[in-house]
């Protein structure tokens, strides 16, 4: 896995180029967690306020 934004930064350009300043400008906002498997990203009852770029692996969603 990539820690200096490699993938992001490709993924921005390929959904809607734009000049490398605002790429940057947004690739910063984004934080590196990991997660071990079987682990939440959001738990019940929590509301996120952010986005999220899956570098690697697979994510389930549930909706109830």
């Amino acid at each position: 896995m990539q820690t200096d934004r490699t993938s992001l930064t490709q993924f921005l350009q390929h959904i809607r180029p734009m000049k490398p300043e605002m790429v940057s400008t947004i690739a910063e906002k984004f934080q590196l967690k990991k997660f071990d498997k079987g682990a939440f990203f959001l738990k019940e009852g929590k509301v996120s306020n952010g986005y999220l770029f899956l570098e690697s692996g697979y994510m389930r969603a549930f909706l109830l």
